[in-house]
């Protein structure tokens, strides 16, 4: 285990108060909202800011605009052409902005120049590169073979991944820590919910419309699926109009455009236009700023559905602050029905995971053996059919391949699991139990509600 360089941040608020340049290595900055991408952003260093989302390029390219920094800004949706790819060769700013899938894009592009050995690759909430390895396995694998092309670079988060399912890759990073000496505590309000949850929510948004419930509502929920259900359910309430409601959600993925349209709802840009009542998909769920002073923060994870594929329960401590000038900023209600990281135990949790292994890597042999017989129809067939499945998965020739980033994902929200909550795993009804805990030096006071909604 590498040992950790302790950086003590006084009594100040925010990284900038302290520091000109973000320290190379592996940073937990301990807090969301301190302002690390801000001095990348905002210092005469050359930087390459990796990101996980599309949609925090942009939260992030209008602060760029706000504070008159020139940026450049590359998508892996966006390339659609060489041409756009090489316009970073005539790029004269320091600062350019890109998604973990785009990062090789900009890597050649910048090799062409005579001034890479001068770039600072950032990589920003890295921990990303674990959680969601299960997902887009890709796009980390992307990550984990160009960062060290560059000499400087500092991956950034504030849920440090522990060593035991952290990518191996990236084990040997020097590890850096911020100590804060501001620290307050979060209160967590927490429904286990027994009934229809997205029944429950809609009844959650009508009282929020109607000014029953004070506040806006900002409501985080890793399901488009879900808010539709919801945006149904609150058609058959009068005076619900869209004018009220924000659904924020990947622009990339043109379902989610279409599953809206049909229920009458556009995608709303993070932090833009807040209105009484706003959903959030994992597109928003870190590193964008919502500025709101009446807003409160909603948790729902339907552990039940299995197609959110990440439990938002798993990146608690990634929402909680995420409204930035809330006067309820440390406090969260969380409303959920149990999942599978909950109920069992460690040792269990691993041997289903070993099994769902075994069975990806069969499901590649087969395929692999009828692609090499010629039977290529009936090995697309396969493929099919275990597209959904997250341990299977394309590499980028369109090859079938077993997901070697699932064991850390995993794993590690497993471990998340029981680090955040206080956990009870001896056959109670709700496994999240009142009490404190303190993960990654923030106290979590928890508290279970009977609220109905």
């Amino acid at each position: 285990m590498n040992e950790v360089n302790i950086i003590d941040a006084g009594d100040n608020r925010y990284l900038s108060e302290f520091m000109e340049d973000l320290p190379n290595g592996m940073l937990n900055k301990v807090i969301t909202g301190c302002g690390a991408t801000s001095v990348a952003l905002s210092n005469d260093v050359k930087y390459i800011i990796a990101m996980p989302y599309t949609s925090l390029i942009q939260n992030k390219k209008q602060w760029a605009d706000d504070n008159n920094i020139l940026i450049f800004d590359l998508c892996s949706v966006c390339v659609n052409t060489r041409e756009e790819v090489y316009d970073i060769l005539y790029f004269e700013g320091n600062k350019i902005v890109t998604t973990y899938d785009a990062l090789s894009y900009v890597t050649d592009a910048l090799k062409l120049r005579d001034d890479f050995d001068k770039w600072k690759l950032m990589v920003d909430e890295s921990h990303q590169l674990v959680k969601s390895a299960g997902l887009r396995w890709n796009a980390v694998s992307n990550v984990i073979e160009f960062y060290n092309q560059y000499k400087r670079y500092v991956f950034v988060t504030a849920t440090p991944i522990q060593d035991k399912y952290q990518i191996k890759q990236l084990k040997t990073i020097p590890k850096v820590k911020i100590k804060w000496n501001n620290l307050t505590d979060v209160d967590v309000e927490y429904t286990p919910y027994k009934g229809n949850l997205n029944v429950g929510i809609a009844s959650l948004v009508q009282r929020h419309i109607s000014n029953e419930l004070e506040g806006n509502a900002h409501i985080f929920i890793n399901s488009v699926t879900a808010i539709v259900s919801v945006i149904k359910a609150l058609k058959k309430v009068d005076g619900i109009n869209r004018d009220n409601i924000n659904v924020v959600c990947s622009r990339s993925n043109e379902k989610n455009e279409v599953k809206l349209m049909r229920v009458g709802y556009p995608i709303s840009d993070v932090g833009v236009n807040v209105k009484k009542v706003n959903f959030y998909t994992s597109t928003a769920f870190e590193g964008c700023d919502i500025e709101d002073e009446d807003g409160i923060t909603y948790i729902i994870s339907d552990g039940y559905v299995d197609y959110t594929k990440i439990d938002i329960t798993t990146i608690l401590p990634q929402i909680i602050g995420r409204i930035r000038n809330s006067k309820r900023k440390n406090k969260v209600e969380l409303i959920y029905t149990n999942n599978k990281y909950l109920n069992v135990s460690e040792e269990e949790f691993k041997i289903d995971l070993d099994e769902r292994i075994d069975a990806a890597h069969t499901t590649v042999d087969y395929y692999n053996d009828m692609v090499k017989k010629g039977h290529i129809k009936q090995a697309e067939t396969h493929k099919k059919s275990y597209m959904n499945d997250m341990c299977v998965v394309e590499n980028k020739d369109g090859d079938l391949i077993v997901n070697e980033g699932i064991r850390y994902s995993e794993m590690s929200n497993f471990q998340t699991m029981q680090q955040t909550y206080v956990v009870s795993n001896f056959g109670l009804d709700n496994t999240i139990q009142d009490g404190s805990i303190i993960n990654n030096g923030t106290k979590y006071n928890y508290k279970r509600t009977e609220k109905i909604y």
